[in-house]
C-alpha cells in the first residue's frame, strides 16, 4: 500500500469517528432533558400546595326566553299595467299629428296633379308602415283623394291602426257619391274580415231602397265585399239576399250581384280564383252543392215573374238574368248533385 492511500483511509477513519462521537452527545443530551422535564412534572403535580388550588370556574351563559321566530321580509311584485286584451296595439312609431299633416300636404303637392299615379302610390303607403297609413288616413277626408284613399286603406294591416281605419271606412259608407260607398264597403270587409258579415247584411237591409236612389249600388257593392270575405258567415248572407227575390221591391240588377258574388265567394273559397268572363264559370268549393240549389230555386222564382209576351222586353231582361245563374249553377248543363 502506498503512503498517498494509507494517508487517505486514516483521513476517512477520522472523520468517521469524529461524526459518531457528535451524534452519541446530541442522543444523551435528549434522553436527560426528557427525563428532567418528566420529573418536574411529577414533582408539580405531587407537591400539596398546587393540589389545593382550585379550578377555574367555567364561565355562566344566561338563557333568554325563547323568543318567536321573525319572517323573512316579503318584496312585493313592481305593479304591472293592467292588461286590456280588447285595446289596439301601441303605434310602434308614434308621430305628432303636424308631421302627419306636413307629410299629407307634401303627398298632394307631389300626387295631387297626378291621378294616374295617385291611387297606386297611395296603396304602397297603406302597407309600407304606420306613419304613412296615418297619411293616408287624413288624405281620406280630402275630395281630390277620397275615393283613392278609402280603396288604399283596405290593405293597411297595422293592429294599432285596425278600430281607427275601420270606424273611417264605416263613416264614409254614409255618404252621396256611390263610388267612394262602395270602395268604402270592400276595404271594411278586407280589414274586418269574417267579423264585417253581419254589419254588410244590416247595411244591406237598411240601405235597400234610399232616397237617394242609390241602393241597388250600394247594396251591390256590399255584395262584392261579402264575396271576398270566406268562411260561412258571408256566405250565408249572400244566400239569404237571393232567397228575398220574391218580394214586390226586388231588384234584378242588384239579384245578378250577389250571382256573381256567390261564384267568386266558392272560388276563392277553393282557391283557385275567380274569372267573371269565361264562359264556363265552375263552382269548386266545398259549398258548390248548397250554392247550385240557391242558385237554381232562385232561376225558378225569378222565371215564375216573367211578363210574357205582352211586354218582350221585359221578359228578355229577366230570362238574361235567369241564364247568369243556371250557367253558374250547371256548367256542363247537368243539375247540382
Amino acid at each position: 500500500m502506498s503512503s498517498i492511500q494509507r494517508r487517505i483511509s486514516w483521513r476517512t477513519l477520522l472523520v468517521v469517528a469524529v461524526a459518531t462521537f457528535i451524534f452519541v452527545v446530541l442522543i444523551s443530551a435528549g434522553v436527560l432533558f426528557y427525563r428532567g422535564s418528566a420529573d418536574s412534572v411529577r414533582a408539580l403535580r405531587d407537591n400539596p400546595a398546587v393540589a389545593s388550588l382550585p379550578a377555574p370556574a367555567a364561565p355562566r351563559v344566561e338563557l333568554k326566553p325563547d323568543l318567536p321566530p321573525v319572517p323573512p321580509p316579503v318584496i312585493a311584485p313592481a305593479p304591472s299595467a293592467p292588461v286590456n286584451p280588447a285595446a289596439p296595439a301601441p303605434l310602434t312609431q308614434p308621430v305628432s299629428v303636424e308631421k302627419i299633416q306636413a307629410a299629407a300636404a307634401k303627398f298632394k303637392q307631389d300626387f295631387g296633379a297626378r291621378p294616374k299615379i295617385l291611387a297606386e302610390r297611395m296603396k304602397d303607403m297603406a302597407r309600407s308602415s304606420e306613419f304613412d297609413a296615418r297619411v293616408v288616413l287624413a288624405l281620406a277626408g280630402e275630395a281630390w283623394s277620397d275615393e283613392a284613399a278609402v280603396t288604399a286603406l283596405g290593405l293597411v294591416k297595422f293592429p294599432a291602426l285596425k278600430d281607427e281605419t275601420l270606424n273611417l271606412l264605416w263613416s264614409k259608407t254614409r255618404g252621396a257619391d256611390s263610388a267612394v260607398v262602395c270602395a268604402a264597403l270592400k276595404s271594411y270587409g278586407q280589414v274586418a274580415g269574417s267579423e264585417a258579415a253581419p254589419k254588410l247584411g244590416e247595411y244591406i237591409q237598411s240601405n235597400y231602397r234610399r232616397p237617394d236612389g242609390l241602393g241597388e249600388q250600394v247594396c251591390g257593392g256590399a255584395a262584392d265585399s261579402l264575396a271576398e270575405i270566406s268562411g260561412d258567415a258571408s256566405l250565408g248572407v249572400l244566400l239569404s239576399e237571393l232567397r228575398r227575390v220574391d218580394q214586390r221591391d226586388w231588384m234584378p240588377d242588384y239579384g245578378s250581384r250577389v250571382v256573381t258574388a256567390l261564384g267568386r265567394h266558392d272560388q276563392l273559397n277553393a282557391g283557385t280564383g275567380w274569372m267573371p268572363k269565361t264562359r264556363k264559370p265552375e263552382l269548386r268549393g266545398k259549398n258548390k252543392v248548397q250554392i247550385r240549389r240557391a242558385l237554381l230555386e232562385y232561376a225558378e222564382r225569378l222565371r215564375a215573374r216573367l211578363p210574357g209576351p205582352t211586354d218582350p222586353n221585359g221578359q228578355r231582361y229577366l230570362e238574361e238574368k235567369i241564364d247568369e245563374a243556371v250557367k253558374l249553377a250547371t256548367p256542363d248543363g247537368m243539375p247540382p248533385s
